[in-house]
């Protein structure tokens, strides 16, 4: 029995010593192959220092090769500079020398002589650029001067307010034209009317305010003009005036007249008169004129029968009432009478920067809702009347009607009342529409003013 146990842990013992010899030599096998792969990269490490050190030694060569090669090139160019600096000092010297030799070979009577020359040529080229001018002159008389405007003198206008003043030259001989449409006046001139040997000077007013007295129901549909000529027409003229009046059928032309007025102290008392002529779809009407004054463009006022019924009320009133047609600015163009405000300089850059940008604020105006979104805030700031209100709140106006009658009274509030111009401005920053165009409209009142203190 003991025998028994004794080899069955011999056994055991046998097999432990073979596993663990086993493993032993697996082990074995693992540390060799490590050996192995360590030996290997440590070959490449040597191959790899062996190629980078070669690379250092041919670039440190290419770098040797490209100084050698700039310092050669800057050598050649140096040479090459003092090269043509010889050449160059080696012309001079030869120009030199030969001016030395011709000018000791000219005497100095001959010397005096060209010196002569040359100074008649200077004069006579000087006196040909001269007769040149005087010849273009000639040829151009028919263009304005603006020296000869500002040293005519205009009349002095009292109890009006003036938006800008012009001159024109007319020379005779032809068919001349006056054509003012920035301000929406023309005046053509008929052969004749002048003599060829005389020049007319055509001084116009535009006036967008005054102490104004028109007809019995009427009221003003454009800007009032002085018209004063140095020398008068042998021929009637065709006078032009832009009215603010939208014309759609024949019958609303017998609604529109011209007037004038020869007072030369206010008030300035307007009468209507015969002859003119309006057409359809035309912003413009016409009037053959002998003699000058002061002219403008009327409208008649409607009129409702109170007796009439309603179905003959409404026939009376299609017959009679002139629809869309309105003045652009009634009841502010012509309402601000009295004495001119004395700050003439400032209302005159309000009003300018309001009218370059009359063409943006149209535009913007016109959009849906602007116009009527703007017209309560104008309204409540007091910078256009009842009137103008309930026009430009008219949904039977055309649109752009109603917004040149806003842009027209707004003109003429602001050239009566400058410090309205801020008014205006702080009533458009106020929406949202309006934001953009009346920040740059502040800068341009300020610019201005900074610049014409």
């Amino acid at each position: 029995m003991y025998y028994q146990q004794l080899q069955e842990k011999e056994r055991e013992e046998a097999k432990m010593k073979q596993y663990y010899n086993h493993e032993l030599q697996k082990i074995r096998k693992e540390l060799e192959d490590r050996v192995n792969e360590i030996q290997r990269l440590n070959q490449l490490l040597q191959n790899k220092s062996e190629e980078l050190i070669e690379r250092d030694q041919k670039v440190k060569e290419h770098l040797q090769q490209i100084q050698q090669y700039e310092h050669l090139k800057d050598t050649n160019i140096q040479q090459e500079t003092r090269v043509d600096q010889d050449k160059v000092q080696e012309v001079k010297l030869l120009h030199s020398s030969e001016e030395v030799e011709q000018n000791s070979v000219i005497p100095s009577e001959d010397r005096k002589l060209q010196e002569d020359t040359k100074k008649a040529s200077k004069d006579d080229s000087k006196l040909g650029n001269q007769m040149h001018e005087l010849t273009q002159v000639g040829c151009n008389s028919d263009i304005l001067d603006d020296k000869v405007v500002k040293s005519v003198t205009v009349d002095e206008l009292k109890g009006v307010h003036i938006a800008e003043k012009n001159s024109f030259l007319i020379h005779g001989g032809s068919i001349q034209s006056v054509k003012w449409e920035e301000y929406g006046i023309r005046i053509t001139i008929p052969q004749g009317a002048v003599l060829p040997s005389d020049t007319v000077q055509v001084t116009i007013a535009a006036l967008v305010g005054g102490d104004f007295i028109f007809p019995e129901d009427t009221e003003l549909a454009s800007a009032v003009y002085a018209i004063n000529i140095t020398k008068p027409f042998l021929k009637p003229v065709k006078l032009e005036i832009q009215h603010c009046v939208s014309i759609e059928t024949v019958s609303h032309c017998s609604y529109l007249s011209f007037a004038t007025s020869t007072n030369n102290q206010p008030p300035y008392q307007f009468d209507t008169v015969d002859g003119g002529e309006f057409f359809i779809g035309n912003r413009y009407g016409s009037i053959s004129v002998a003699t000058f004054s002061k002219y403008a463009a009327l409208k008649k006022k409607s009129k409702k029968c109170k007796k009439a019924s309603r179905k003959e009320s409404k026939k009376e009133m299609s017959k009679d009432h002139i629809g869309d047609i309105q003045p652009a600015s009634a009841g502010t163009i012509a309402s601000n009478t009295g004495p001119i405000s004395p700050d003439d300089e400032e209302s005159k850059s309000g009003g300018e920067v309001l009218r370059e940008n009359f063409d943006t604020l149209s535009d913007i105006l016109a959009a849906p809702n602007n116009l009527s979104a703007i017209i309560m805030s104008l309204y409540a700031k007091k910078l256009i009347s009842d009137t103008t209100t309930t026009e430009c709140m008219n949904d039977g106006r055309q649109v752009q009607d109603r917004c040149a009658s806003l842009l027209f009274a707004l003109k003429a509030t602001i050239d009566g009342k400058p410090q309205a111009m801020n008014t205006l401005i702080e009533a458009l920053k106020n929406n949202e529409a309006f934001k953009e165009i009346a920040h740059k409209m502040d800068l341009e009142v300020s610019y201005r003013n900074y610049t014409n203190p």
